[in-house]
């Protein structure tokens, strides 16, 4: 059973289309630090998510 971290970044990493979406909604209608927020939250869930499985792979 993964890490408690681990099962986070899959929760965050597996809704990032939906956080590209977000993104350029609140982009749109002119919320350019809410969407940057998003934007920065999903991608650091998926770097997460590909450091640790690259971490994994080493051990």
């Amino acid at each position: 059973m993964p890490s408690i971290l681990i099962r986070i970044l899959l929760c965050i990493s597996s809704y990032f289309p939906l956080v590209i979406i977000f993104t350029i909604q609140c982009y749109m209608k002119g919320h350019k630090r809410a969407g940057i927020a998003v934007l920065a939250v999903g991608t650091l869930g998926l770097i997460g998510l590909s450091f640790t499985q690259m971490l994994s792979h080493l051990e």
